[in-house]
């Protein structure tokens, strides 16, 4: 190899290394085992009843990662916390595609929800 082509590769992989710091700000710089966002919101974020809500925050669950730890039983245990509120709140997390009783490696394998598709494009419509 000819001192050329060997400051030509040095050269490009200077480009390189610049290119992948410029990318660097735009990747997130979370650590692997962190919690994603969904699971830091509040309860409140979810489209509970009152009571559902006033009974979560009775019992001290504030986020959706901490409420998707609990068991069925855990939350029947709360005075006021029946069979209904508790279908209500399987229902909500369903939604989000999470459910009660999850564990932490089931928690960090957990996707994020996607935003609304945009609706098809009206076919029905004349020309």
């Amino acid at each position: 190899m000819t001192p050329i082509e060997l400051q030509l590769i040095l050269d490009a992989l200077d480009r390189i290394a610049a290119a992948v710091k410029s990318l660097k700000p735009l990747l997130p710089d979370r650590p692997r085992d962190e919690r994603p966002p969904l699971l830091e919101m509040p309860v409140e974020s979810l489209d509970l009843s009152t009571r559902a809500r006033q009974l979560l925050q009775f019992a001290k669950i504030t986020t959706i990662g901490e409420l998707v730890t609990k068991y069925d039983r855990d939350l029947l245990r709360i005075q006021g916390f029946g069979k209904t509120t508790l279908r209500e709140v399987k229902r909500e997390l369903c939604d989000l595609g999470l459910s009660l009783g999850m564990k932490p490696l089931e928690l960090a394998a957990t996707p994020q929800p996607s935003p609304p598709a945009a609706p098809p494009p009206d076919s029905s419509s004349p020309d």
